[in-house]
């Protein structure tokens, strides 16, 4: 239905489209008042004796005002609202919204806004261009219904963008010439915008009378105010639902990665004692080492003193045997499981590698964690 009732639609008479036959005095045109078969949530005057239908349409979610109406000889033909006009919502980036992007509700569309002079020309060229002798023969802004919108919005404290148009056209029908009009908005509130239209197709000779009708056929729609106020409750109801259900995934979001974040730390910790313990353990292998090194050390050092002295007393023996001495002058002796380098760590799993080698080899995804 977008934002507000069908009571927005054109009075412009011909609006430059030209007359045929003698101008409709309003007093002769004779109406039924009916209401909405679905919801009772308007009332508008229906011509007399003509076969018409009004109703609310809910497709999808979206809700539309749609009437017609056929007079008896079949040369007019009036109608408001298209249940078949999506809604469409602006791009937006930031949130992984593209044009074109499907959203899953045939009547909710990601599109940026057209105005309402060319979303409305290409759709009277959908609806009737296959007819022979189609043609346009009139494009201009509705400036009327236009406010109309714009009035409406303020009532309701609605920043709303509001473009109107009013199409003409023209095509054969039976051998005989038709004319039509299509009045048509299209409204944006903030990202999200929405098409809305009326009209009428009729022979030539009852386009005066067809201009009548639909004029004050629109003028007198009025909305169910007990429809209306259950309409608000509903919408209300609706958007504190959202709000929990956004505040409880947000709180699911935020302790699922508080726990994503504590298991890391965990494994992280854990991690650290082991490579602690590692590392104690190869200290401790290396001390134990080295000392039973010493000890053989001092075991050879010992054993060499010995030799030496030995050697001493050999060599003093074998020199006084024979007669020799040796003697020095300067230099000439004469006769007489440490700790790793580097650590990476798979966010998707919290298992890691340990490397020493530089630079590091490790399998891609792992991200490097430098040790504080």
């Amino acid at each position: 239905m977008g934002l507000f009732a069908v009571n927005g639609c054109n009075q412009n008479g011909l609006n430059g489209a030209g007359s045929v036959g003698e101008s409709v005095d309003p007093e002769e045109l004779k109406f039924v008042s009916m209401t909405d078969q679905n919801e009772s949530a308007f009332t508008v005057n229906m011509p007399e004796g003509w076969t018409s239908k009004v109703s609310l349409e809910r497709n999808f979610g979206q809700i539309r005002n749609c009437g017609v109406a056929n007079s008896p000889d079949g040369k007019i033909r009036l109608f408001f609202g298209d249940p078949s006009l999506p809604t469409f919502n602006v791009p937006m980036p930031e949130y992984g919204m593209f044009e074109g992007m499907q959203t899953g509700n045939p009547m909710s569309q990601v599109n940026n806004f057209i105005p309402a002079d060319r979303f409305f020309r290409d759709y009277t060229k959908m609806a009737y261009g296959k007819k022979p002798g189609f043609k346009i023969t009139g494009n201009i802004p509705d400036e009327k219904l236009k406010k109309i919108y714009e009035d409406g919005a303020q009532k309701v404290g609605v920043k709303v963008s509001v473009t109107a148009v009013e199409i003409a056209f023209e095509f054969t029908e039976n051998n005989e010439k038709w004319v039509g009009k299509i009045n048509g908005v299209c409204s944006l509130m903030e990202t999200v915008w929405t098409p809305e239209c009326n009209g009428y197709t009729a022979t030539v000779a009852n386009l005066n009378l067809a201009e009548g009708y639909r004029t004050a056929m629109t003028e007198s729609f009025k909305t169910n105010p007990q429809w209306r106020e259950k309409e608000n409750q509903a919408f209300a109801m609706r958007m504190e639902q959202d709000r929990r259900n956004s505040n409880s995934q947000m709180q699911q979001m935020t302790n699922s990665h508080n726990q994503r974040m504590a298991d890391m730390n965990q494994n992280f910790n854990a991690h650290q004692q082991r490579m602690g313990d590692m590392q104690a353990s190869h200290d401790a292998y290396n001390q134990n080492w080295q000392n039973n090194q010493n000890s053989v050390d001092n075991q050879n050092q010992a054993w060499q003193n010995n030799q030496n002295r030995q050697d001493d007393q050999h060599r003093k023996n074998i020199n006084l045997i024979r007669g020799e001495e040796q003697v020095r002058n300067g230099n000439q002796v004469g006769k007489v499981e440490s700790g790793y380098n580097n650590y990476y760590v798979n966010p998707g799993n919290n298992q890691y590698i340990g490397t020493n080698s530089e630079p590091p080899s490790v399998p891609e995804g792992y991200e490097k964690w430098e040790v504080e």
